[in-house]
């Protein structure tokens, strides 16, 4: 494996991770306390950016 792909399968690894955390961040919760919680909010979008960034 060349070093850019241990680079890109860590990338993956990572964007796996974040989107782990994203989903135990709105387990268990509805549609309608989710919109209420704006923390929640925020620690998903920041999760989707992780992804995002790591994605690009």
């Amino acid at each position: 494996m060349t070093e850019q792909e241990r680079r890109h399968a860590d990338y993956v690894e990572l964007m796996r991770g974040a989107a782990t955390q994203t989903l135990s961040y709105v387990e268990g919760i509805g549609k309608d306390d989710f919109l209420a919680d704006s923390k929640t909010q925020d620690a998903v979008i920041m999760k989707l950016l992780v992804i995002g960034e790591l994605a690009a």
